[in-house]
């Protein structure tokens, strides 16, 4: 009887885990970022769902708390980073944006029926008084986070693991560099106590050294990617 070998992560999946949640997360905190400054400028309008959606319960604790929520924001995200490159990456069948997208349901379905209640916002957030928007918007949130790391995991599964440990220390370099230089641009656009909208400025100061960070990390893993030679040649 014919037995397919079970497929298993490569040596080096935790460490990719680790670069592929953080580029997701930093990915689904750009597109909250912006869908809520949208929101913002809508509230100042009629539209009511708007104005709901960006005062209520949970966003007052996310302005007043910053360093915690985004600190909670990554610590989940790569949980589930780790939990996508143990055994779900190479289990499943597709592409990798696919992958990456129906990975990213299920936290989505946890945190509109479960975490949404929990928090009082009702099933679904209906509760919240912004009709379907917080239902939408957190499929939105979570469609980013799950191509974005069944992309750029996709991507590192495809890299020599030698190579993928040559480019360490330069995304290490470009990370630490990054988010200098994203924190020090924050500081200087938004302010130092209330930035752009009222909104407390340490969340412009922390995603921009995120997005810094993200980005370096990314042009030192594509930089650091060395010609390495041919084991077979090496020992030939």
């Amino acid at each position: 009887m014919d037995t397919k070998p079970i497929e298993k992560p490569g040596s080096d999946w935790l460490a990719r885990s680790y670069v592929c949640g953080y580029f997701a997360s930093t990915a689904m905190l750009i597109v909250l970022m912006i869908a809520f400054m949208g929101m913002l400028l809508l509230s100042g309008t009629d539209a009511l769902w708007a104005q709901r959606l960006t005062d209520n319960t949970l966003t007052v604790a996310a302005k007043n708390s910053p360093f915690t929520s985004i600190t909670l924001h990554f610590v989940a995200g790569l949980l589930l980073a780790i939990g996508y490159g143990s055994f779900f990456h190479h289990k499943v069948k597709g592409p990798a944006w696919q992958k990456g997208l129906v990975y990213s349901m299920g936290p989505y379905l946890l945190s509109v029926l479960v975490f949404f209640p929990m928090v009082g916002a009702g099933l679904l957030g209906f509760q919240l008084g912004a009709g379907p928007l917080p239902l939408i918007g957190n499929l939105v949130l979570h469609a980013a986070y799950g191509l974005t790391l069944g992309v750029t995991y996709g991507f590192l599964t495809e890299m020599d693991s030698r190579v993928v440990e040559s480019s360490a220390r330069k995304a290490a370099f470009g990370l630490t560099v990054g988010a200098g230089v994203g924190f020090v641009a924050a500081f200087m656009l938004a302010g130092a106590s209330h930035g752009p909208l009222g909104i407390n400025s340490a969340w412009f100061q922390m995603s921009g050294a995120l997005v810094g960070s993200a980005l370096g990390c990314l042009i030192g893993v594509v930089s650091g990617q060395e010609k390495l030679p041919d084991p077979a040649l090496a020992h030939g």
